[in-house]
């Protein structure tokens, strides 16, 4: 199963809240269900464990959670703090099992979080910026002939219809342009 909410015609609200009881093919299916789930909310998902079993190391049981669960011990003082807090001891995840059958089956949900979700803000977020190879291309042909990357941000901009529907910054642009350069010196 794949669900796909940031495809056509979807909308802002998540078709598919992870329930107890819900069943997958494969274990990339379940994780794959839930970030989707976490792109259309507005937060970011990482796997805090797997639990192997056996000689072949065969997965049975995985916890995904959102990516600000833990508390950070910080050894500057909060008065000191100059930067925002990242992790906020955020409860939300979703525990799944490999059942007898070889199905994965969520066991377990929590979908409180205890910082602000922007569904809006979501593709600003790291793990949901992405360059599709057309972008690649137009970056690089524009790094060739000295255009900056301002103006090649705003032509991609234009060519996908405005900023709301281009999900990179321009800071990726010149990130890309740096680790290129860094790879030919």
């Amino acid at each position: 199963m794949f669900y796909d909410f940031l495809g056509v015609g979807a909308t802002k609200f998540p078709r598919d809240v992870p329930k107890v009881g819900m069943c997958f093919g494969t274990i990339d299916d379940t994780n794959q269900f839930y970030q989707n789930y976490a792109k259309c909310v507005g937060f970011v998902t990482k796997i805090r464990f797997t639990r192997r079993v056996g000689k072949d190391k065969v997965p049975k049981n995985q916890m995904i959670t959102c990516n600000r669960e833990r508390k950070r011990k910080s050894r500057v003082l909060p008065i000191e703090k100059t930067n925002p807090r990242t992790n906020y001891n955020c409860p939300a995840r979703i525990s799944i099992r490999l059942n007898k059958e070889g199905l994965w089956i969520i066991s377990k949900v929590c979908l409180d979080h205890s910082h602000p979700c922007d569904p809006e803000m979501a593709k600003l977020l790291t793990h949901n910026r992405e360059m599709s190879m057309h972008m690649y291309r137009v970056i690089e042909r524009n790094d060739e002939v000295g255009v900056r990357p301002s103006k090649t941000y705003q032509v991609l901009v234009g060519e996908s219809w405005g900023f709301s529907k281009i999900n990179l910054m321009e800071k990726d642009i010149r990130n890309y342009l740096n680790r290129k350069a860094s790879m030919y010196y």
